[in-house]
């Protein structure tokens, strides 16, 4: 019986070690793309995460791109009355909670006990989640941008540096706001006529609007 039990456990620990392994592989290839010069890669981008088939911001929206091998997800951060910073894109909740106010006025208690909405502002069982759950989730899998999120580079760095989350490009914080301050600006026109050119060629901008359109109804139907 003891025989066995330490076969099994080995065998868990082994299976562990694997999908450590296979996570390291994956954060190093969407790092070396993000920070190298390779010109014709693509890196794929989530805007709040798969908001289509989750709550825009949620844990589930992010896991769903995770799934879909995505390669980054575009985050916000607000900050709650008690001082967690938890991950919402608007100054209020009205449009994407059960609730209504300023992120600012409630509690992190006070939020979770609310409910995210989905794409068509039907209430679903999602919570809001915070930075650190965040981190914690996307930790090996996929690269995190923080957009609205400099008003509490503070506070966030800290949370990178509990969840062990930061790129291995500083040794401080003054050398991630160094980094931050010296980073190039995008040729955007360049960069979204190439984009345009290529969902051009491989999807038909009616057949993805009638898709939207059907998904809508669909979703609405269920409220």
């Amino acid at each position: 019986m003891f025989e066995l039990m330490k076969r099994i456990c080995n065998f868990i620990l082994l299976l562990c070690l694997v999908q450590l392994a296979v996570a390291q592989n994956r954060i190093t290839e969407i790092k070396e793309n993000l920070l190298g010069d390779h010109p014709d890669k693509i890196l794929v981008v989530s805007h709040r995460a798969d908001w289509r088939n989750a709550p825009e911001n949620s844990l589930q929206g992010i896991q769903n791109c995770i799934d879909m091998g995505v390669d980054m997800v575009e985050i916000d951060l607000k900050r709650t009355k008690d001082g967690h910073l938890v991950v919402m894109h608007d100054k209020t909740i009205n449009r994407t909670m059960s609730g209504k106010g300023l992120v600012e006025d409630y509690t992190l208690a006070e939020l979770k006990a609310m409910r995210l909405k989905n794409g068509v502002a039907c209430k679903t069982r999602h919570q809001i989640p915070t930075l650190e759950e965040v981190m914690l989730l996307c930790k090996g899998k996929i690269m995190v941008n923080i957009d609205k999120g400099y008003d509490y580079f503070q506070e966030a760095y800290i949370v990178l540096e509990k969840t062990w989350s930061l790129l291995a490009h500083g040794n401080n914080i003054d050398d991630y706001r160094r980094i931050f301050n010296l980073l190039p600006t995008a040729n955007r026109d360049a960069l979204t006529q190439q984009a345009y050119a290529f969902a051009k060629e491989r999807f038909s901008v009616r057949t993805m609007q009638e898709r939207y359109e059907a998904w809508y109804k669909a979703e609405r139907s269920i409220c």
